[in-house]
Parts: structure tokens; C-alpha cells; sequence
């Protein structure tokens, strides 16, 4: 067999010389004759007795044969000569035989016969017949190894035959003889590509039907299709559809293969809109058998999400390539997607009211297209939106579950980082124009608009969500985006949303250790449940599945937890009431006992814990630089314990790091506020506090009530001093310094769901000399008391603190103490020249005795609590206290006050310093009534109602049930006592023994140090005799005068109101130069923020 091909070379080369000697004709046609029973007896060998080593022979250097088979036969006696052999191989599991088989075929592909358009037109039938056996995919015992080397071989051939056909002839028979027998065939083996773990073999099946797709024309699609009735026309489109979908999402080739990744493309194109053709003649219905139906529904489904597929693949999104290969790609191939795009709204439209039927299952992949960022192909689908919702509202009344399916997809695409600010605005603006049409019903038009405002306004959130970087210098612009996604769901009433985003936000404060914010985010989730519902709830993140009464006391109880990690305990106490309700009402009394006693350990955390109060700071975000969101917009950020200005500036300076950082507190003029740049404003501001309800009337301990005093806060102040004469301020200059005091009322109170809150509106007022004056001494007296209360308790130990405060007090070097206080204000000159501040001189001196006592107080606790060395020191702080107390005795008796008494000594207050009148007019008022029966008792010496012995006084009012006293309602009864003297005076306040012990018992500390060195405040109890009489011996004073307030005209957006509160004439009270505070924010309400300039 090895000598055949010579051998051949041989007798051909000696029959043409033969023929060309011989003049007669019949001895070539005998040696044709012999030539082909010569074949056909090899035929027969093969066929009949099969050898292994002879077939495999024969079939290697058969095709040598065959151009020397050319040179005498006819061609087509040549292609019969082939045909017969390739067929008589049998069919065999024979590796080496099917091996040699698919080489003797690839040898003859090879060479020029397919060349000839008619050798072509032969040897296709045949070749395809081969190739289909050897391609198919059928159950085998042989080594799947041989299998793949086998399917490798026959697609080679195939990739030769197919480039043979395209480079030297597309006509239409020799297209026809492959695509019929094999393109259904090689669509499968495509469909089957991820079966397939040789990746080359796998772009070798992509790659030939890709060829023969591109050799098709319409009317090879139209011949292959026709046969096909609808039924299998449906299963065949199916197929192809899955495929194509396939090829589009999960591409074979390389990234950097463009060229074959745009062919790819390109031919699908083209396929698709054939194949859409004969879609087109099968429109679903909504009547008919339901599996038939189905599978028409399934059958454009799968053509919808092919187009889309298609349109958002990878190697289509030209805007991520470089200029040059960007405008190569166009020139040749021109957008593809605007193509497709064009296609898809083409079926769609074809569709009619049957579109109802695929929605709201191809919103979502719709909008995904949108937002491919071609202007183009936006202009092309977004309008599908508007004709999907008036086609389910002509048919539903309402389009509810496409707003839904909207704003879902949306949340979803937009956060993957899909979509910009130009496709917000070309979708705002093209469905307003639609839903604004004169020829859409009015239920129609106002529901449409409606939805499109809040499209319009969720793009903008989850736009400035997806703008804030990760990280945890940017967990408050980021957090803050989560709080305005979730009000929005909230909004909208989409519970699931909601939730998602109340989660989110919890892990991110949970991740930062804000414990506070976490509970109070939490909060909002279990606010939602009731503990009557018995429910069951799905899981949810951690949260497994459960009835709702359980899943709302287990948010308690984690709730409670935060709180806890956060020193907050007050707040815990509410969640811990409802938990003892609940689990007494299902007599869980093991829960109940485990309740209560978390609860009292918490009550004792309270006194126990070393808790420092909250810094706040006052955050600018001024220019166009910034985000939407942010931008000329103004917070106040509650920071960590013990938290520096420095700290905080670098913590947003790190988070917008082309920030510059303005170095004033003014607010910045509109030259910074259009200014392109970023521009950031932080300085520390101070809280207002609120006297709390439950603490009216009531002398609450300081280590109780100064917690409230940085929490549960809406309103903030900033101070700054200045000379309204225009000279440099001075620190001992008391009479020339005034107060510019700027309060900013936030919509929310701090802390809360977030450490950022916006600023609601802002308000200035100036304060006088002596009212500031007034203000920074009352500051003082809290500071001392709060210090002085927390060495009591036995929570400070390091008397340090305490030694450096009583020493800068009581020996004040640098700014003069008490003593310039007096020259500056107490002077018959300051009185002639200021008539109207009579009152506020009497109020100064008032507190200035009321700090000499708390002074006193802290001198006794100094004893106690000093070193040996500091000894001399707190000797020396005695003598100055002592000669201090000499000097303020005469503000004692123009008061009326005994030297002994005080109202910090006898009974002391939870005095809140605020620049609000009201306050300030409530807690003065109940200073006023405790005081004036210590004068009472010290002038008359008359028995009191309040002895022992006496009336029983009333039970402290409750939280829930008792009404607590209306301080207005007081004021008009004195009023009317001082006007009718023959109305019976009202008595002095009654207070509880249960609290305050005895009320006609004074205690005074008896300073003792026990045997372990702690210390121990004991009392002894001296009788004090209390008069009837409150209105005969107490020197009248004029009443309070009115001040004006005066307003920078650049500083303030709203100017405080001028107010005069008239005060019971017996005790002076300090003038307020401030406003009536604004209403307290509920946590579950929001000031609404007035529109600005930017806005």
C-alpha cells in the first residue's frame, strides 16, 4: 500500500502515453473499465474482510490517488470513485480506523476538488453525511478521550469545507447541501459548549456555526424554515434563541480577540432579525390551551431577553474602548445596539395589547437596556415605559405592579453602577412629555406624573449613594444616603425596600461601633411590629423565621443591648417596659425576672458609670464640588467621647480630600457657595437644653439629669464675642463684651439614626454685657455642681480636676473673678447709665451668691478627697473662699437671704442654662418658691405648714398618670393674691419625704473619711421654723424689664422675636434676651427644611 501513490503515477503516466501513441480509443476506455474494478474489488476488501493494518493502510495513501485520478477521469467519475470508497470504511469503534477514516477525508478536503464548483456541488452530500455521524453527541463505551480527538478531527474538516465554500463559492445549492444537514446539528453542539472542557474545541463549534450563519441569506433561511410546521418551528426558534443568548452573555473568545468578538456580534445581528421574521408570524395569545400558550409566551420571552442580552454584552460597550479601535469598530460594523435596539421596540410594538402579557417580567430587562450609556438607543426604549403602563392600565385601572417592577430594577441597576445623571434627566423629561399628552385620561395623567416624580427623585438617591466612596471616613455622607433612600421606601409604602435599607444602615453603625445609632435604627424595624400579632415572618439576613410578637422582642432585646454598649441606659428603659408588658402578658416569668433585673442593673449603671457628655460640631459643606446631596447644605455631627475639633477636621478632610477648610464661622458668601471648589466649615457648638417634663418641679440629682443635657438635643448654639464699640476684646473687660449667640434647630434631635442631621433653620440674637455676663456664670455654677456631684457619687478618685477647677474659681488671676464682675455692673455709675438692667444686676448677684455656696460645697468634698501635698493649697482656697463669702454678704441681705441659707445648700435644683425665656422663666420660677421660704422662715420665725407632725404632703406626680404643674397657672395666682390682699396667699410647694426626707429637716454634710478611705456624706438634721406668711416679709423688686434684641442683618436667615414674660414680683429674675423656644422635635417627626437659593 505504501507503493500506491507511485504505483498510480506510474500506470497513469503509461496509459496517457498509450493514448497519445494508439490511434484508437477503445484501449483507454478498457483501461477506465479496469481502473474502476480495480477500486471497486479494493472497496469490496475493505468492506467484506476487513483487516485493521490493511484498512488503515488504504486509507492513508488514498488520497494520493486522487490527482492522479484527475489527470484521466472525468471529474465526476473521480467524485463517484471517492464517494464508493469513503462508504465502504465500515463503521467501526476502531480508533485507529476512525482516525485513518477522518485523515483520508481531511486529505481529500484539502486538495483541489472542492475547488471545482461541480467536484463541490458532489462531495458536499457525502461529506456531510460523515461529518454529521462523527459530530454527533451519543452514549459510548469508548474512551472519551478518542471521542474528543475524533470530534476534533471532523471539525476541522468542517472549518476547511466551510472556507473553501466562502472563498470560492456562496451560491446557493452548495450553501443549502450544508446547512440542511447540519446547522440544526451544529446549533446543539453550541448549546452544549459549557459541557465541553476543551475551551479551543468549544470556539472551533462557535467558530463553524458562525461561518455557516454568515454564508446564509434570506432565502436560505426562508428554504430551511418553510418545511417546519408552527410547532416545530416554535421548538426550533427556541433553540436558537437559548443559543444566541448563550454566545451573547458568556462570549468564547478572548477580550482581546475584538475581531472575532465583532463578527460574532455582527452575524447574530443579522440572524436575529431573519429569525425575527418568522417570530413574528406566531403572536402569543391570551386565550388558547394553556401548554401552547406557554410556549409561544416563552418563545418571545426568550427573544426579548436575547435583544437585551445582546445589546448590554460587554464587547459591545464601545465607550470603554480607546478612541481609535472605538471609530475602527464603528466604520466597519457601525453601533450594533442601536440596531437591536430598534429591532426589540419593532416586535414589542407588533405585539399590541398583547404586551400585557409579558409584564411586568420584561420591565426589568428593558430598563437595563436604558441604561446603556447610548443617547440613541435611550431615545429608542424609553418610551416602551409609557405604552407598557397605559397598555396595563387600559386593562387594570392602575399600573401598580410597573411602578413597582421600576423602582425596584432600578435600586438594583443603579447601585451595580449603572446609569448617570444625563439618563435621570432624558427619562424625566420624556415620560413627563408622554404622561403631559392632552389625550390620556386625567386618572392616567396625575398617577403618571406622580410616578415620574418619584423616579425622578429615587435616580437622585441611589445617584448620590453610588457616588459616596466605601471606607470609614466616608461612613457619614454614605449613611446619610441610606436614611434618605430608606424615608423614600418608607414614603412609597415598600415595606421590603424599607427593611433592606434599615439593615444596611445597621451594619454600618454596627461596623463603626456607633451602638447608640444602631439601637436607634433598629428602632424603626421593631416600631413596625406589634407584639399582638402572632404571625409568622420569614427569615430575614440574621434573623430566622419566627412569629412577629417574637421577632419584635428579639429586636428589643438587641436594641437594648446597643444602648447599653452605648452608655445610654435611660433610653433602654422604655424598650425594657415593653418586654416586662409582654412577657407578663404571656407569663414568661423567667424572661420577666431577667428583664427586670437587666433593668435595675442598668439603673445602677447610671450613678456608677463614668460617662462623658457628647461633642458636637457644627459641619459646612459649601460649594457646587460637592455632591447633590451635600452640596451648600449644613449639619451638626455628633462625634465620639472626648472628641477634638482637630479630629473631626481631619475625619471630613480625609473624606473630601479637595476640600479647603475655612478658617472663620461666619456663613460664607455666595462667591464661595457657586464656587466650583469644595469648601468645608467645622467649629464646636454647644446644646440648649430642654428641661425635660418629667423633671418640672421636681430637684432631680445632677448625676441623673446631665445626661440629658448633650442628649435628646435639637437645638444647638455657637457663641462669639465681640466689642460693638469695635475695639479688640479684652478677657476681664466684662462690661464692653457682648455675645453674638447663632442657634441652629436640627430636624431631628441628636443622637439619633445617624451622627449627621441637618440644620432646619437658624436664629440670632445678641446678648447684652450683663446678660452675658449672666450667661457664662450660670455655665459655671452647672459645671461646678456636675463636678462637685460626680466626687460624691465616689466616680472620680483623682482630686486633680477638682483642685484646678474650685483654685481657677476661687483665685481667678487671670480674669479677675468675682471682682470685675462687680466693677463692671455693680456701680451707681452702670446703673444710671443702664435704668432698664436693674433686674439683671439683682439676678447677677443672685447667682454670684448661689455659686459661692456650690463653692463651698466643693471645698468640702476637696477636704476629703485631696493628697497631704495639696494641703496648703486647699488651706489657702478656704481663707479665699471664706473672705470671698464676707465679701457677697451684703448681696445676701439686699436679697433678703440669711448667711446660712442658699438654695443649692437647703435644696438643690436641676437648673438647665438656656437661652430660652420660657425655660428660663420655669426653672427661675421654681427657684423662686424654694427660695422664698427660706427667707420666710429666717424673718418670721412663725411655725410652717411643712413641720413635722403637720399636713401629709402629696406623692410626687407620676410619669404616666399624675399631671405635673402648670407653671402659667401659678403665675396668675400669685398675680391675683398680690392684687386682692384678701385672697388667702397659695403655699409654698409641697414635696415628698420620700426623696427629700423631712421637709422642715435641713441636712448638712458632716465630712468624715471611713476606715477604707472612701467617702461618706452623712447628714444631721436641724430644725428650720417656716412662715405662713409669703407675701409680708419679702422686699418687692421691680419687674423684669424688656430687651431688645438685635440681629446682624448678614448673619441670620430668621430673627428672634422680642418677648417680655412678666415673673413674680418678690424675687429678681434675669432678663432673656432670646426667644420662646421652639416646640421639641418627636424622634418619629422632622422640621421641614425651608427651600434655599441653591434649591
Amino acid at each position: 500500500m505504501k507503493a500506491l501513490e507511485y504505483l498510480f503515477k506510474f500506470i497513469v503516466q503509461s496509459s496517457y502515453l498509450h493514448s497519445q501513441a494508439s490511434t484508437i480509443d477503445r484501449s483507454f476506455s478498457k483501461f477506465t473499465r479496469s481502473l474502476l474494478e480495480f477500486f471497486d474489488k479494493l472497496n469490496n476488501m475493505i468492506k467484506v474482510h476487513p483487516n485493521r493494518l490493511t484498512t488503515a493502510k488504504t486509507l492513508k495513501y488514498f488520497p494520493h490517488t486522487i490527482p492522479e485520478l484527475n489527470k484521466i477521469l472525468p471529474l465526476q467519475t473521480t467524485c463517484q470513485i471517492i464517494s464508493n470508497f469513503i462508504d465502504a470504511v465500515p463503521s467501526t469503534d476502531e480508533k485507529e480506523i476512525i482516525r485513518y477514516k477522518l485523515a483520508c477525508i481531511h486529505d481529500i478536503v484539502k486538495g483541489q476538488i472542492l475547488e471545482d464548483p461541480v467536484g463541490c456541488e458532489l462531495l458536499i452530500p457525502l461529506l456531510m453525511r460523515h461529518l454529521k455521524y462523527h459530530l454527533k453527541d451519543e452514549e459510548t463505551n469508548r474512551d472519551k478521550e478518542e471521542v474528543k480527538k475524533e470530534k476534533i478531527q471532523a471539525v476541522e474538516i468542517l472549518t476547511h469545507i466551510l472556507i473553501t465554500v466562502s472563498n470560492k463559492h456562496s451560491n446557493t445549492g452548495i450553501v443549502r447541501g450544508i446547512v440542511d444537514p447540519l446547522l440544526e446539528l451544529l446549533f446543539r453542539l453550541v448549546c452544549q459548549v459549557e459541557k465541553v472542557k476543551d475551551i479551543d474545541l468549544a470556539r472551533d463549534y462557535v467558530s463553524c456555526l458562525i461561518a455557516l450563519l454568515h454564508l446564509m441569506n434570506d432565502e436560505h433561511y426562508t428554504s430551511y424554515m418553510e418545511p417546519m410546521n408552527e410547532k416545530d418551528l416554535i421548538d426550533f426558534l427556541n433553540e436558537v434563541f437559548l443559543v444566541f443568548k448563550d454566545l451573547v452573555k458568556s462570549n468564547v473568545y478572548p477580550p482581546r480577540w475584538i475581531v472575532m468578538s465583532m463578527l460574532q456580534s455582527y452575524v447574530v445581528l443579522n440572524s436575529i432579525i431573519f429569525f425575527s421574521k418568522a417570530l413574528s408570524k406566531i403572536p402569543p395569545q391570551a386565550n388558547g390551551p394553556q401548554d401552547y400558550m406557554g410556549k409561544k409566551k416563552q418563545l418571545w420571552e426568550n427573544f426579548f431577553y436575547l435583544c437585551v442580552g445582546f445589546i448590554t454584552q460587554e464587547s459591545l460597550q464601545l465607550e470603554e474602548f480607546r478612541e481609535t479601535k472605538r471609530q475602527k469598530i464603528a466604520g466597519q460594523y457601525g453601533d450594533m445596539r442601536s440596531e437591536m435596539g430598534q429591532e426589540m421596540v419593532r416586535m414589542l410594538n407588533k405585539l399590541g395589547d398583547n404586551k400585557k402579557i409579558f409584564i411586568p417580567d420584561i420591565v426589568g430587562p428593558f430598563l437595563e437596556v436604558t441604561l446603556v450609556p447610548l443617547e440613541s438607543l435611550r431615545k429608542e426604549v424609553i418610551p416602551i415605559f409609557f405604552d407598557m403602563i397605559e397598555c396595563y392600565h387600559r386593562d387594570r385601572g392602575n399600573f401598580e405592579i410597573v411602578e413597582r417592577e421600576v423602582i425596584d430594577k432600578l435600586d438594583v441597576l443603579i447601585s451595580g453602577g449603572k446609569g448617570d445623571t444625563n439618563y435621570s434627566l432624558l427619562m424625566y423629561e420624556t415620560l413627563l412629555r408622554k404622561f403631559n399628552s392632552p389625550d390620556i385620561n386625567r386618572s392616567l395623567h396625575q398617577n403618571g406624573v406622580r410616578f415620574v416624580n418619584s423616579v425622578k427623585l429615587l435616580l437622585e438617591h441611589l445617584l448620590n449613594f453610588r457616588e459616596v466612596r466605601e471606607g470609614d471616613h466616608h461612613s457619614e455622607a454614605r449613611m446619610l444616603c441610606i436614611v434618605n433612600l430608606l424615608n423614600f421606601y418608607e414614603e412609597l409604602n415598600r415595606h421590603e425596600m424599607y427593611l433592606r435599607y434599615i439593615w444596611k444602615l445597621y451594619t454600618s453603625h454596627i461596623t463603626q461601633k456607633n451602638f447608640v445609632e444602631a439601637a436607634y435604627t433598629l428602632e424603626m424595624y421593631a416600631s413596625k411590629l406589634q407584639f399582638s400579632d402572632i404571625t409568622y415572618i420569614e427569615k430575614f439576613e440574621s434573623l430566622p423565621r419566627e412569629r412577629v410578637r417574637e421577632r419584635k422582642s428579639r429586636l428589643h432585646n438587641i436594641i437594648i443591648k446597643h444602648f447599653e454598649e452605648g452608655k445610654s441606659f435611660e433610653n433602654s428603659f422604655r424598650f425594657y417596659k415593653d418586654l416586662c408588658d409582654y412577657y407578663e402578658g404571656i407569663f414568661d416569668y423567667k424572661q420577666l425576672s431577667e428583664s427586670l433585673q437587666r433593668q435595675a442593673n442598668g439603673y445602677m449603671s447610671i450613678l456608677n458609670t463614668v460617662r462623658y457628655p457628647n461633642d458636637y460640631f457644627f459641619i459646612g459643606f459649601y460649594g457646587q464640588g460637592f455632591p447633590a446631596f451635600l452640596r451648600n447644605k449644613r449639619f451638626i455631627y455628633c462625634a465620639r467621647e472626648l472628641a477634638r475639633l482637630s479630629l473631626v477636621q481631619i475625619r471630613f478632610q480625609e473624606q473630601f480630600p479637595k476640600a479647603t477648610l475655612l478658617n472663620y464661622t461666619s456663613d460664607p458668601n455666595n462667591e464661595v457657595k457657586d464656587s466650583p471648589d469644595q469648601f468645608l466649615q467645622i467649629y464646636k457648638v454647644t446644646c440648649l437644653m430642654e428641661e425635660r417634663e418629667e423633671f418640672l418641679g421636681r430637684d432631680v440629682p445632677s448625676l441623673i439629669s446631665q445626661f440629658w443635657d448633650t442628649n435628646d438635643i435639637a437645638c444647638f448654639c455657637y457663641d462669639k464675642r465681640f466689642n460693638k464699640a469695635g475695639g479688640k476684646i479684652k478677657d476681664d473687660d466684662f462690661a464692653n463684651t457682648w455675645l453674638e449667640k447663632t442657634k441652629f434647630i436640627t430636624v431631628e434631635p441628636l443622637p439619633n439614626k445617624l451622627r449627621l442631621v441637618e440644620i432646619a433653620r437658624q436664629e440670632v440674637t445678641e446678648l447684652s454685657p450683663i446678660n452675658t455676663a449672666i450667661e457664662a456664670m450660670e455655665k459655671k455654677n452647672r459645671e461646678l455642681r456636675i463636678s462637685i456631684d460626680g466626687y460624691k457619687a465616689q466616680r472620680e478618685t483623682n482630686a486633680n480636676p477638682l483642685t484646678m477647677q474650685l483654685n481657677g474659681t476661687i483665685d481667678a488671676v487671670v480674669q479677675g473673678g468675682i471682682k470685675k464682675y462687680e466693677e463692671a455692673f455693680f456701680s451707681e455709675e452702670y446703673s444710671r447709665n443702664n435704668p432698664s438692667d436693674g433686674e439683671n444686676i439683682m439676678y447677677l448677684k443672685r447667682i454670684i451668691v448661689d455659686q459661692v455656696d456650690i463653692l463651698q460645697d466643693g471645698i468640702d468634698v476637696h477636704g476629703k478627697v485631696c493628697a497631704e501635698a495639696v494641703r496648703p493649697l486647699h488651706e489657702h482656697l478656704t481663707a479665699q473662699h471664706n473672705k470671698m463669702r464676707q465679701d457677697t454678704n451684703k448681696y445676701r441681705r439686699e436679697l433678703g437671704m440669711s448667711s446660712g441659707s442658699s438654695p443649692y445648700r437647703s435644696m438643690r435644683t436641676s437648673t438647665i442654662a438656656s437661652n430660652s425665656t420660657l425655660h428660663r422663666y420655669n426653672s427661675t420660677l421654681s427657684r423662686n418658691m424654694r427660695s422664698r421660704t427660706s427667707m420666710i422662715s429666717v424673718t418670721s420665725g412663725e411655725e410652717s405648714p411643712f413641720v413635722t407632725g403637720g399636713a401629709t404632703p402629696p406623692p410626687l406626680p407620676s410619669r404616666k398618670t399624675d399631671v405635673l404643674p402648670d407653671p402659667q397657672a401659678l403665675i396668675r395666682d400669685r398675680r391675683s393674691a398680690a392684687a386682692n390682699p384678701d385672697t388667702p396667699a397659695l403655699p409654698p410647694k409641697k414635696r415628698s419625704s420620700l426623696i427629700h426626707g423631712s421637709p422642715n429637716m435641713k441636712r448638712e454634710s458632716q465630712k468624715s473619711i471611713n476606715s477604707n478611705g472612701s467617702l461618706d456624706m452623712s447628714f444631721s438634721n436641724t430644725s428650720i421654723n417656716h412662715d405662713n406668711d409669703v407675701t409680708n416679709n419679702v422686699p418687692t423688686l421691680p419687674p423684669r424689664p424688656k430687651i431688645s434684641s438685635t440681629t446682624p442683618p448678614d448673619n441670620a436667615n430668621n430673627i428672634l422675636t422680642d418677648e417680655t414674660v412678666d415673673v413674680p414680683p418678690p424675687l429678681p429674675q434675669r432678663t432673656n434676651s432670646s426667644a420662646a423656644r421652639p416646640p421639641k422635635v418627636p424622634r418619629d417627626k422632622t422640621v421641614p427644611i425651608p427651600p434655599t437659593q441653591t434649591e
